[in-house]
């Protein structure tokens, strides 16, 4: 009788271990995904917070500064000349209605698909760096979108096809988690466009009919085109699925699961 007590108590033991074995694989395989989901979440909420202030800050800026390319001379700037009153003065202007600060930050980014390093700050031409007070790093890159300086910071009529990639005046790159890592492309690090009128996420559902450099599959699938392009997509759809599955699109597929 005792003999087989210790039998089934073995038995039963043995159950058991068995039953920890497959909790632990399985949490093992879940529990990084619950993680990434979480930190996803996170990195959105973010990316919408500074949206929303870089949106304000423009519409209050409009409002009492006008268009974009009144800022500064924008003449001088699309004939060839210095450069470096607009690159000063948009950030300059902006920071009255946004608590940033100048900082002098440099920080080296990863490409989250095709490998390599960039880096981004202050030590950059055409880049003024600020810091939200909540830590978020603004990174503003005055440049015209085609490399033409005539075409810079002019009023676009086409807002959903190919002429939006010619005239913006520049672009703000954010990065959400600020200092601390991952620092990888379009986990962390996204991109906005400035125009005359305000403010753009890159790669929203527009820019599908603008340059390659910015659509969904080409800059923030493959990373062939612009840093930060997946930003449209993160606020228009409103998950970072792209880093999971490949099959993703505007049209189509909008989620792994």
């Amino acid at each position: 009788m005792f003999c087989g007590c210790c039998n089934r108590f073995a038995f039963t033991l043995a159950e058991v271990l068995i039953t920890l074995g497959v909790i632990g694989v399985v949490a093992g395989m879940t529990l990084p995904n619950l993680i990434h989901k979480a930190q996803d979440r996170a990195a959105i909420s973010q990316l919408k917070k500074a949206y929303s202030v870089l949106n304000q800050a423009f519409r209050r800026a409009v409002d009492e500064y006008g268009p974009v390319d009144s800022w500064c001379d924008a003449d001088n700037y699309r004939s060839g000349g210095d450069r470096a009153e607009c690159t000063e003065m948009i950030p300059k202007i902006l920071s009255q209605y946004i608590s940033m600060q100048n900082s002098r930050v440099q920080v080296t980014y990863k490409n989250r698909v095709k490998g390599g390093t960039f880096s981004m700050g202050s030590n950059f031409k055409n880049n003024t760096t600020f810091v939200l007070n909540d830590g978020t790093i603004l990174y503003f890159y005055i440049s015209p979108g085609d490399n033409y300086s005539s075409n810079w910071c002019k009023e676009s009529k086409d807002v959903v096809g190919a002429r939006r990639f010619y005239y913006h005046c520049g672009q703000v790159f954010v990065d959400v988690t600020g200092k601390s890592k991952p620092n990888v492309n379009n986990k962390d690090f996204f991109a906005f466009q400035i125009y005359q009128d305000g403010i753009a996420p890159m790669g929203n559902r527009a820019d599908e009919k603008s340059s390659y450099y910015y659509t969904f599959n080409s800059a923030c699938k493959s990373e062939v085109g612009a840093y930060g392009a997946c930003t449209g997509w993160v606020l228009d759809i409103g998950n970072m699925d792209y880093q999971y599955c490949n099959d993703l699109s505007y049209t189509g597929k909008t989620q792994c699961h």
